[in-house]
């Protein structure tokens, strides 16, 4: 499975994309992770999946909670 490019999805509905260029995708993946916020969600990209590999902490602690 190769990853094409990471997603940041941000809290606001926007979406920032860092493809993955001269197959370097551990750049892509800290790039997104750079420009990352708390609220935001990182997903990885595959030519055939999805890939949630960082979620909004903000999120995941309400969802605790709330459980």
């Amino acid at each position: 499975m190769e990853i094409r490019e990471y997603l940041v999805l941000r809290f606001d509905g926007t979406t920032v994309r860092f493809p993955v260029r001269d197959g370097d995708v551990a750049q892509a993946r800290l790039r997104a992770a750079i420009s990352q916020r708390p609220e935001d969600c990182v997903v990885a990209v595959t030519e055939d999946a999805y890939i949630r590999v960082g979620s909004a902490s903000a999120v995941d602690a309400r969802v605790a909670v709330e459980s």
